[in-house]
């Protein structure tokens, strides 16, 4: 009995350990780490490695396209410019003035005016010959300004500095003037009459009276007038004289202090005109 338990243990152990192995192996068999691959793949071939003897060419790292900083705009500094040196030379300012001429006669009412043009020829003014009231017997420029007395008044005309038409701005009345000159002083006027000398200024187109010295004082200074039949151009050029008894007014261009007849030589006139006188408009 004993015998058999003792065998009997020995063939327990000896089963079992037989199963164990079984097992064992069985479990290596089925195995994922045991499984083999009929038909394993191509080895891959490892990332970046040079075959032997060959030095790999390096992949050149692209140049960074560089940022463009945009140009500034630049505003231009205005460069100061001097104003220039006043030359010494001195340019003599022309005189564009135009001239005119005014006619009467104490036995006429007509009034004459003409436009000197620049080769001393006469083109009458517009409206002339003018009316008078009452025949003018002086005519005398003052202050730019035509001033006209018949026997007992004394009249101040404007004249237009184009085209030589006048208007009448003023009149006073006096004593028989016997002969009427113009002052010293650009705007003084001065008359001999049966009561007296009188003066006035004119100013604005009026003629205001001036005190009786004055007017003794200036008419004294005046005696010396030259004819009122005769006048002169402001610049010497040329010169027109009034013939009362053939009724013509003469014009001459003056050369070397002679007075050379200019084309036409006359114009024509109311007989007797006896004065006459060139005004040139401010």
């Amino acid at each position: 009995m004993r015998t058999v338990r003792r065998h009997g243990k020995k063939l327990l152990w000896v089963f079992a350990s037989f199963f164990i192995v079984l097992a064992v192996v069985i479990g290596c068999q089925i195995s994922p780490r045991r499984i083999v691959i009929n038909n394993p793949g191509p080895t891959p071939t490892p990332t970046g490695t040079p075959p032997p003897g060959t030095t790999p060419t390096p992949i050149p790292t692209p140049t960074p396209i560089p940022t463009i900083t945009p140009i500034p705009t630049l505003t231009p500094t205005p460069v100061p410019i001097s104003s220039p040196t006043p030359m010494a030379t001195t340019v003599a300012k022309q005189d564009n003035s135009k001239e005119f001429l005014f006619a009467v006669s104490p036995d006429s009412l007509l009034m004459n005016g003409f436009k000197i043009n620049g080769d001393g020829s006469l083109t009458p003014v517009p409206g002339s010959p003018f009316v008078a009231g009452a025949p003018l017997r002086f005519a005398v420029s003052v202050g730019g300004a035509l001033v006209a007395a018949s026997e007992d008044e004394i009249a101040a005309f404007a004249v237009d500095n184009e085209t030589g038409s006048i208007r009448q701005t003023d009149v006073v009345s006096t004593s028989t003037i016997t002969r009427l000159m113009a002052g010293s002083f650009a705007s003084e006027v001065f008359a001999m009459t049966e009561a007296g000398p009188v003066a006035f200024r004119l100013k604005n187109g009026k003629l205001q009276p001036l005190p009786a010295f004055a007017a003794a004082s200036g008419l004294t200074a005046r005696q010396a007038q030259v004819s009122t039949s005769t006048a002169l151009t402001s610049d010497g050029r040329f010169m027109f004289a009034a013939d009362a008894r053939k009724g013509e007014l003469a014009a001459f261009r003056v050369e070397d202090k002679k007075a050379v007849p200019l084309e036409p030589p006359v114009y024509p006139l109311p007989r007797g005109t006896t004065s006459i006188t060139l005004v040139k408009p401010k």
